[in-house]
């Protein structure tokens, strides 16, 4: 059986529910919409890449990382295939999968992941983006530890 959509914008009811703090409710809420937008044939590729980002957040929050850590890292390869390795929204992904990491005590693939940032933004948009100078930041931080 083909599930509802959930309207164009299914990451929507999700992050409600996740502010409510129901985060069961907002991973089967992002589940389906990401069901909905993959059977949908003229669904945006960034707008599913958007849903995933927002379920492996969910997924993290409800101690499934296994699975977050997959969805992060399947995000990463989909968005360096579609955009090149050296796009903000990829180097944006190498931040988030730093900060999961991190989150799980693991600073070596941490650290890593945030060097992988900060060297894309910094060879893409230039030294100059604000992109560049955030993630300079949060490694000069992590690195000070």
């Amino acid at each position: 059986q083909r599930p509802e959509p959930l309207g164009p914008q299914p990451h929507l009811l999700g992050g409600l529910l996740v502010e409510q703090g129901d985060l069961p409710g907002a991973e089967a809420a992002l589940r389906q919409g990401l069901q909905a937008l993959n059977a949908q044939p003229t669904a945006r590729p960034d707008e599913i890449l958007s849903v995933q980002e927002d379920l492996a957040g969910v997924l993290v929050g409800l101690n499934k990382e296994d699975e977050a850590e997959e969805m992060y890292l399947r995000l990463l390869r989909q968005r360096s295939q579609d955009l090149g390795r050296e796009h903000p929204e990829v180097a944006r992904t190498h931040l988030l999968l730093a900060g999961f990491y991190e989150g799980r005590g693991d600073l070596h693939s941490a650290e890593a992941r945030y060097q992988q940032a900060v060297g894309a933004l910094q060879r893409s948009p230039g030294p100059e983006s604000v992109e560049f100078a955030q993630g300079a930041l949060v490694l000069a931080g992590f690195r000070h530890r």
